[in-house]
């Protein structure tokens, strides 16, 4: 149910979610960096 509900909710914001993905990534991004530098 909750889930259902979060769906219906996130839905019809496909921009919130960009942004959540995108400030993860560039939050990871250095991390991942850092990770493959030796």
């Amino acid at each position: 149910m909750f889930t259902l509900s979060a769906f219906k909710i996130s839905f019809p914001l496909p921009s919130s979610i960009f942004s959540v993905l995108s400030s993860s990534f560039l939050f990871l991004s250095p991390l991942i960096s850092e990770g493959l530098e030796p």
